[in-house]
């Protein structure tokens, strides 16, 4: 019997799907964080509950990008060394545990931007203080959550775990931080830019080579190009690109698999990572002249 490819429309559809049922997922891990937040009960009407678990909840109800990222890299590494894979570590650990995870690292990761950038009405005192309170909380509840998990995964790859997280937040953070210093038009047009010795900390070199033959396409196409797209470039890779290359680097740390080995994953982890950011950074400012366009092209931060 002839069988029919499947279209693109389909395997948009199958990949939503997976997004959501793997979200759900998730959203069962998150019970572990209710459960975590029992002992500093405080409020007979739960309201701590609702407070600290809400806005992560609802994240996880809307095609966790992130973990559904870590499941399916997973998913791919395991299908390439099946035959000399000897980790005797749970599936769960890989299948739930790590999305959820990652996804409350950037659920932590959104409530500082949304401060920073005064998104989603996050600009009055109260709005604030919730949101820090909020994501404080959360990243002692994944301490305490990677706790638990130590005797699954033993000493060593705990360690891998915890280092590797806490990478992570520190990266992005400085990331962050470049944004709200030099991302104004002010330093494009005084060339008021930091020294490149500044913007090096935690960027790996030939991470960020792999970029350079698209970094010196731009260069050649915009005036004082080459300090400009050169730090906007360095970062969204703190910012965003990294996520996505911690995420496969750790499996492979946990799977005891070696980087080079998977050279074309951490490879393919990089571009992907400044794709999305392109097209998120492209989205705050696209515009047409269509009415129902224009809908599509407005984001809940900017429009």
């Amino acid at each position: 019997m002839e069988t029919t490819e499947p279209t693109r429309g389909d395997i948009l559809r199958n990949r939503f799907k997976e997004m959501e049922r793997l979200g759900k997922q998730c959203k069962t891990q998150a019970n572990e964080f209710k459960r975590l937040l029992q002992a500093y009960r405080t409020f007979d009407d739960r309201s701590l509950e609702d407070y600290v678990l809400y806005y992560l909840r609802t994240k996880l109800g809307k095609k966790p990008l992130r973990a559904y990222y870590t499941k399916k890299t997973y998913e791919y590494i395991v299908e390439r060394i099946s035959d000399s894979l000897k980790v005797e570590l749970p599936e769960v650990l890989f299948q739930e545990k790590l999305p959820f995870i990652f996804e409350v690292v950037i659920t932590i990761q959104y409530l500082h931007n949304q401060i920073l950038d005064e998104k989603y009405g996050v600009n009055t005192p109260k709005e604030i203080n919730k949101n820090l309170i909020t994501a404080n909380i959360l990243r002692e509840l994944l301490s305490a959550y990677l706790h638990e998990l130590s005797p699954s995964l033993g000493v060593k790859k705990h360690i891998i775990l915890q280092t590797n997280i806490s990478k992570l937040f520190m990266t992005v953070d400085i990331g962050q931080r470049m944004d709200k210093k030099y991302n104004h038009y002010k330093y494009y047009k005084e060339k008021n830019f930091p020294p490149f010795t500044d913007c090096n900390c935690l960027v790996n070199s030939n991470e960020f080579e792999w970029m350079r033959s698209v970094i010196t396409q731009i260069q050649g196409e915009i005036e004082d190009r080459d300090t400009f797209i050169e730090l906007y470039f360095r970062r969204i890779y703190k910012s965003n690109v990294v996520f996505f290359l911690v995420i496969v680097d750790t499996i492979l740390e946990l799977l005891d698999c070696s980087k080079e080995q998977f050279e074309d994953l951490r490879q393919y982890a990089v571009y992907y990572g400044f794709m999305l950011q392109v097209i998120n950074d492209y989205a705050d400012f696209a515009y047409s002249e269509d009415k129902d366009e224009r809908k599509n092209l407005q984001t809940a931060g900017r429009k």
